[in-house]
Parts: C-alpha cells; structure tokens; sequence
C-alpha cells in the first residue's frame, strides 16, 4: 500500500495501515532466507524512518505517550542495524567528493581517491551480515510493536488527529533552521536534518490533500532532505579524518591518510558543506515560510475539502529521496 494517507477515510484505520505498512515491509526484509544483504538492511531502515515521522504525525491519535514509546522502540531497532549502512554511505560520499573534479587540483583528486579505497574496503570487510541473532529479534520487535499499535484506541479522529502533529514538527523544523546562525553546529544542523525529513514524509502521507500543489512541496522537501544528509555525511566524514580535533568521538574507527591528503580531502570538504548549506538555507526559507500556526491552518483547509471529493488517482507525486 501507497505511503499516503487517504483523506476520505478513517484517519484511525488509515495511520494504522500506514505503520502496519512499513513495520511488516520492514520485518519481511529481515526474514529473507539466508538473512539480508545491506541493500536489505538498508530498506528496512527506510522503512523505519517512515513509520516513525509517521508516528510523529499521529500524536493526536495514538497520545503523546503512546508515540513516544513507539518511536524509541523504532530508534533502537535501527541503531541495530546502523553499522553497514554507516560503513556505506561513508563510500557514497567520498564518491561524491569525486564531483568536482575539473575543480581540484591532481593531488586533491589523488587524496580523495585514497581515502575512497580506505572506506570500500573497510565497507567490505564488514559485510558479514548483520548477525542472525540481531535481525531475528529486531524482526520479533517489530511484530510486538506492530500488534500493540493496531489494538491503541484512537484519542481523535479526522484533522484533529493529525494537526497537533503537524504543528508540533513543522515548528520544531522552523526553530531549528532559526537557531542556526552565522556558524551553525554539526549538532544543529543534523536536528535540522530530522525535522526536514519529517516534513518530507508528513508531506508524503498528505499528499492527496491536494496533489497539484502538494506535489511541488514534495519534491522541494525531499531536496532539502538530501542537502542536509548530504552536508551531515560529509561532516561525519570529517571526523573520521581528524578524530582528535574539538575532543569529538568519530562514530566509527578513524581513516589512516597521510597528513598531506587530510589537508587537501579536508578542504574539499569545507568548501562543499558551505555550498550545501548555503543551498538549503535558501530552500528552507521558503518552506518554513509560514508560522506553524498557520501551516497547519492551511493543511486543514485543505484536508476540510479533499473529504468531500475522492483524491485524484492520475496525478504522479512520486519523488525520490534519500532514506
């Protein structure tokens, strides 16, 4: 079933659907004969950030309590599963470091190459799976967690459902972008990171509301997702190349480059953040235009008369983005 939420219908029945949806897809993954590979882990990691924004947006629903539990429970399911996936996107980015290569010099590109072999065979040799015990009860947790949600009686129906939700995240999304300042924190920005995946998912599920314009707001949404993620991968790679500098425990072992290649990836890296950053500050503005009052104001209008009418099965809002 779709990622979305069908405004005609139960807001209780529908937010059900939509986690039973993505905890079954996510344990069906695990199950596979043989155990799953890391494109596998990766997916049911996906699915698990879906079901917890959306867990997110039913907190008038399911009550505060309810979610909050919930989501710590999906929070250490994919802490489980995190060291491949990790192990790979550090790859992903020192690839994307490649990009700009008429940019940089023959030794910045020779460093950058380096450090990308360090990674892939780290990234290798820690493809070993993810160990039968710890997918197994992860699978177990997400069946438990999956039964448990079906039988929570709902607190609110319709809009009132959803909107305290709405309000809460996309405020937390805009104070986030406001206390960045002139020189934001690696902490900071990665908080804004997770309030604009929240609004890209939200986003997602309610964009039957009105697929014409939501569809924009969609793509717009998951750039800014991707911008973030981008920005954040690069500053974790950062410190796996100084894991010393600022006291800051890198999440993963350091990379061993000599401290010529350090300086000139290091650079690379500086200048490509501020690029991202710059590009997202941008972006942000406009979709945390509004304030989180009359943000949600305008989704319940709109929710108020996609009821009345059946969404427009025609229009394609789909749109890619990181997980």
């Amino acid at each position: 079933m779709a990622y979305r939420l069908d405004p005609t219908l139960g807001t209780a029945s529908e937010l059900r659907r939509v986690l039973a949806d993505q905890l079954g897809a996510a344990g069906a993954k695990l199950r596979v004969e043989g155990g799953p590979d890391a494109e596998a882990i990766h997916d049911v990691r996906k699915h698990l950030k879906k079901a917890r924004s959306a867990l997110r947006l039913a907190r008038g629903d399911l009550g505060r309590g309810v979610a909050r539990h919930a989501n710590a429970v999906l929070r250490d399911c994919g802490q489980e599963l995190a060291s491949q996936r990790d192990a790979d996107s550090m790859v992903e980015t020192a690839e994307r470091l490649r990009a700009p290569g008429e940019e940089a010099g023959p030794a910045s590109r020779t460093a950058v190459d380096a450090l990308h072999a360090a990674l892939a065979d780290r990234a290798e040799a820690a493809r070993v799976g993810e160990g039968t015990v710890r997918v197994t009860g992860v699978a177990l947790e997400l069946d438990r967690l999956d039964r448990w949600l079906a039988l929570v009686v709902p607190q609110a129906e319709g809009w009132e459902a959803l909107a305290p939700g709405v309000r809460r995240q996309y405020g937390r999304g805009a104070d986030a972008l406001g206390s960045l300042g002139d020189a934001p924190t690696d902490e900071q920005l990665h908080e804004w990171r997770k309030r604009a995946k929240d609004l890209w998912y939200h986003l997602r599920l309610l964009r039957d509301l009105w697929p014409e314009v939501v569809k924009p707001e969609v793509k717009a949404a998951s750039h800014l997702a991707d911008l973030l993620g981008d920005d954040h991968d690069l500053a974790v790679l950062a410190t796996l190349l100084r894991p010393d500098e600022d006291g800051v425990e890198p999440p993963m072992p350091p990379v061993d480059l000599p401290a010529e290649q350090v300086d000139l990836v290091d650079d690379l890296i500086t200048t490509e953040r501020a690029r991202l950053q710059a590009e997202a500050r941008r972006l942000g503005a406009r979709l945390y235009a509004d304030s989180a009052d009359a943000w949600t104001d305008r989704l319940g209008a709109w929710w108020r008369t996609a009821t009345l009418t059946p969404p427009d099965a025609g229009v394609d809002d789909t749109a890619s983005a990181p997980a």
